[in-house]
């Protein structure tokens, strides 16, 4: 499948995800992927951190599961992302995205 706008990456060619805790994530991974990658791309689009981990617990409540994730575990990975790498755009960057990509990425959140 082509992707429909041309500075489309896939995911997977990133390199993979930081996770909250643990070197290779497989041992704590506290974070799901799909999780850290709306939080990631929630920051790329300059949502603040707070609101990122509102939503992150929203997404509880709409699965039914109140209480679980807790907000803190969003906010723990999200600063190991600027520990390791110093702001989501720095790592993005680090993992393959070019800036021409990352630039269009914020483009198309912030329209």
């Amino acid at each position: 499948m082509r992707p429909h706008w041309p500075d489309c990456r896939n995911v997977r060619d990133l390199g993979g995800l930081p996770a909250a805790g643990g070197s290779t994530g497989r041992e704590r991974a506290l974070v799901r992927a799909d999780s850290l990658l709306v939080a990631l791309l929630l920051r790329v689009a300059g949502v603040p951190d707070d609101v990122i981990a509102e939503d992150y617990a929203f997404s509880a409540v709409c699965r039914e599961r109140p209480g679980e994730p807790d907000p803190g575990t969003i906010l723990a990975a999200l600063a190991r992302v600027d520990e390791l790498h110093g702001d989501v755009d720095a790592y993005l960057l680090a993992h393959g995205l070019t800036g021409r990509q990352l630039d269009a990425l914020r483009a198309r959140l912030v329209a």
